[in-house]
């Protein structure tokens, strides 16, 4: 296999990375064939613009056959690489998160113990893990179902083993043009967001149909907007977004086949899409998220 490169592809407040080589393009090749044999009434209703979507722990919608197919099994294999695992929670612990607020709203973290948890954190050779820990989830696959502990049961986990629980998931995506999505920073139990795109040819890889992030205008990057824990995943509309984009600029990225893209969750990590380009066809893509488990 070529060996997998990393670069930092948007030097913002919070970056935007890129992975060359994590995923073949023959196997970019099936997921668009794959995507593109599933009708649209198979999809997920759009719960935000027009994006349809098919994901993993949804077991009454996403064809068993695919789940299973081999492309989707390597697909899940690399995310569950243990060498990946602990780059990725290196990388998340030197860079712009919001999971310690998350933690903190949730009343798992105070502030009596979440710098002794952070600094601990440190030394972890894991400083993510999959539910309960590395190894402790043979018996179920991870990505067929959400994860859910109650409240107390977590924090004695996070607080005694000193890492951050996820599950992963991955989510088909298609968007056909007029479809966008206004700016929004994602839910706060979303740790990390990987997005593969899946162009057909050239003419989609240079599109400027790649997600949309959002910079602080000059002189006004400590007035960015925040979107707190209480208003997670709030899509920007009306007054909001004018006076948005009043104190940010959009940054257009291509929808590139060379890389899979990695940010993480943060208060200030805006990011939107619209597809504009009448000569695309539709948008294909997998997303791939980490997501904190939820909390009963």
């Amino acid at each position: 296999m070529t060996e997998v490169k990393v670069k930092k592809l948007l030097d913002l407040q919070n970056p935007l990375w890129g992975f060359e080589n994590l995923i073949t393009l023959s196997d970019k090749k099936i997921f668009r064939e794959s995507i593109n044999k599933i009708t649209k009434d198979n999809f997920q209703s759009p719960m935000y613009g027009n994006k349809l979507y098919l994901t993993s722990y949804n077991k009454k919608i996403l064809d068993s056959n695919l789940f299973e197919a081999d492309v989707f099994q390597r697909l899940m294999n690399i995310f569950d690489d243990l060498k990946f695992i602990e780059y990725i929670g290196n990388l998340l612990y030197k860079s712009n998160s919001s999971i310690i607020e998350h933690l903190e709203y949730h009343k798992i973290l105070n502030e009596s113990n979440k710098y002794k948890f952070i600094d601990d954190l440190a030394n972890k050779k894991f400083k993510i893990q999959p539910n309960c820990g590395i190894g402790r989830n043979n018996e179920n696959n991870p990505w067929k179902q959400i994860s859910c502990f109650k409240k107390e049961q977590i924090k004695e986990l996070i607080l005694s083993e000193n890492f951050i629980p996820y599950y992963p998931t991955f989510e088909i995506s298609r968007i056909d043009y007029g479809g966008r999505l206004l700016p929004h920073t994602d839910q706060s139990e979303k740790i990390a967001s990987f997005m593969i795109y899946l162009p057909k040819n050239t003419e989609e890889s240079d599109s400027p149909l790649g997600t949309i992030f959002w910079k602080p205008k000059p002189l006004n990057t400590n007035n960015s907007y925040l979107q707190t824990i209480e208003k997670a995943n709030e899509h920007l509309a009306g007054e909001n977004l004018k006076r948005f984009n009043k104190k940010h600029d959009p940054i257009r990225t291509k929808f590139q086949n060379q890389f899979t893209l990695l940010f993480f969750r943060s208060a200030t990590s805006w990011h939107s899409f619209e597809h504009d380009q009448k000569e695309v066809g539709s948008r294909l893509s997998i997303n791939i998220n980490f997501m904190f488990p939820m909390i009963n």
